[in-house]
């Protein structure tokens, strides 16, 4: 696994922001797994190498003496390579008739999302909190001709998702003089399902496996919070 980052900030006021903050990073993961029955020879290898491109930028601006607003935006893109194949242990001989962990063609996933929330002081005593995210998630997934062949999957080769949210937060926090603090807050949470949640194979024994759900759906909350 490897990781890269660049961070930069920017600290001068303007009418946009007062601090601004961007970071790109790109990680590179390789994963791995060789699986043989005992005494057998024919040794499975699965290999997967994800690739991750992310830009994430964040605002702060002072709108009042008592108010800030922060803001910013998010990239993400997951590209997903997955390949398998059956070595022979005593004579080196590969044979590609292995099924691959993940599809074995072109897999990639982006999301983007824009945000903002505002912290305002009310008073000494209150605060009241809001926040707004907008959310979208495009996934694409292909198996080859050969992967089809092999699994018999009961649909398309291609699974494509597209999927929109927008969730928010609302909250007000109480200080009372006697030291106490009363916080209460709402909020919505979205997950779109990823390469892993729609494809993944599992083999649980010679003669059964779990296909995937390329018709599974987004996970969505509701949240309620209360507190002393």
């Amino acid at each position: 696994r490897a990781l890269v980052s660049l961070q930069s900030e920017w600290l001068t006021a303007t009418k946009l922001y007062d601090k601004a903050s961007v970071i790109a990073a790109y990680q590179y993961i390789s994963e791995d797994r060789i699986s043989r029955k005992f005494g057998k020879s024919k040794a499975k290898h699965q290999e997967e190498t994800v690739n991750v491109f992310s830009l994430t930028a964040d605002f702060k601006k002072n709108i009042a003496k008592t108010s800030e607003l922060c803001y910013g935006i998010e990239g993400n893109i997951n590209t997903v390579d997955s390949k398998a194949y059956n070595k022979n242990i005593k004579n080196g001989e590969i044979t590609y008739d292995a099924a691959t962990r993940y599809p074995d063609g072109d897999n990639k996933m982006i999301s983007l999302a824009a945000y903002a929330s505002n912290n305002w002081e009310i008073s000494k005593h209150f605060i009241f909190s809001q926040g707004l995210r907008f959310n979208n998630v495009n996934l694409e997934a292909n198996y080859t001709e050969e992967m089809m062949e092999m699994i018999k999957f009961p649909f398309d080769p291609k699974i494509t998702q597209h999927n929109t949210a927008i969730n928010g937060s609302i909250g007000l926090v109480y200080l009372p003089d006697n030291g106490y603090r009363v916080a209460t807050n709402l909020s919505t949470g979205f997950r779109a399902p990823n390469i892993d949640d729609l494809t993944k194979l599992n083999d649980y024994s010679s003669t059964i496996t779990i296909v995937p759900n390329p018709d599974l759906k987004p996970e969505n909350a509701l949240n309620a919070e209360l507190s002393l």
